[in-house]
């Protein structure tokens, strides 16, 4: 292959879209041809659309309207049909009737589906991976690396014992150099006194009140960047959270690699939701980076979805991915 040419301008004035770079295969004629693809693309992100835009592919289906379709003469109105197979064709729904009508393939960079961060170029679904680039396959790693596998990670576990008593001073956290964690607020910060975190005044918690039913179910399932079985083994109060050392027992459904230890983090010391140490649980819960990127850690709300374990529930989590706008099975 040759070098890779510059980047194309993006698919899309305002929003996500797509950019375009491409390479020559060089070659006589008796080699054998270059393995790969010769065209690479990119996300572009640009300024926000302004409000009251019409969606991407709404436009598209719009472009359609009052134009003679199927052989008749007959005029119709089109707005996107989400319900077909192919997710990018510019599959369209006539207003007011009961059919739909495919136009061909989507423009690249459609959403390939309502709030799925995959995008559509030349006909094929592709993700975005942590490169940026469509299709790359690249993932971050359990410590937030883009693509460096898992080299980079160590999991540490129980290195801070945390104690009842109150002591006077500061405690901070000491990393080394150059390394990067889930689950530490950051290399050398400090934390507050120990004697600050424990207790909390009465009447501040109220009871809890933990998600159920199907409808809960699947909500719950379709935002959730993680769920998996898991047994908890430790509790600690760090701050103004709760921190639960989990083993990861089995996975429905993870955006980002799950080690088989892990820290789970609720945004509260109110004991909700209520995890027991040693109880097996279904949990549901969201991957929290803040700005800074210094924190990369595993979230759970406290009115978020943590039911305990049985074979039942494993089998409604289950059903619950089929109701997803990307079903992703376990």
């Amino acid at each position: 292959w040759g070098s890779w040419g510059p980047w194309s301008s993006c698919s899309s004035s305002c929003g996500d879209g797509v950019a375009l770079r491409s390479r020559r295969c060089l070659r006589t004629s008796e080699e054998l041809p270059c393995t790969g693809d010769p065209r690479q693309y990119r996300l572009c992100q640009l300024q926000g659309c302004p409000s009251g835009s019409v969606p991407f592919r709404a436009m598209q289906c719009s472009l359609y309207d009052n134009r003679p379709v199927l052989g008749s003469s007959a005029r119709y109105r089109w707005v996107p049909f989400h319900g077909a197979p192919n997710l990018c064709d510019l599959n369209c729904l006539a207003e007011g009737h009961n059919f739909y009508y495919s136009f061909g393939r989507v423009l690249d960079g459609t959403r390939c589906s309502p709030g799925s961060p995959d995008l559509c170029v030349g006909g094929r679904c592709l993700s975005v991976g942590c490169d940026g680039i469509l299709g790359s396959g690249s993932r971050p790693d359990a410590c937030g690396h883009c693509g460096s596998g898992h080299g980079s990670c160590v999991l540490v576990h129980r290195l801070f014992q945390g104690s009842q008593e109150p002591l006077s001073g500061v405690w901070t956290s000491n990393l080394p150099s150059q390394s990067c964690t889930r689950g530490v607020l950051g290399a050398r910060s400090p934390l507050c006194p120990l004697n600050c975190g424990s207790f909390i005044p009465a009447g501040r918690c109220g009871r809890c009140r933990p998600a159920k039913g199907r409808s809960q179910r699947i909500r719950h399932f379709c935002q959730s960047d993680f769920v998996f079985h898991g047994r908890i083994l430790a509790r600690s109060v760090v701050g103004q959270e709760t921190r639960y050392e989990v083993e990861v027992a089995a996975r429905y459904r993870q955006r980002f690699p799950l080690v088989s230890r892990e820290y789970l983090w609720v945004p509260s010391t109110c004991g909700c939701p209520a995890l027991r140490q040693g109880g097996e649980y279904l949990l549901m819960a969201r991957r929290h980076v803040n700005h800074e990127h210094t924190l990369n850690r595993i979230l759970l709300q406290d009115g978020g979805y943590a039911r305990p374990w049985t074979p039942r529930e494993a089998r409604l989590v289950r059903e619950a991915a089929r109701h997803c706008p990307h079903p992703r099975p376990p």
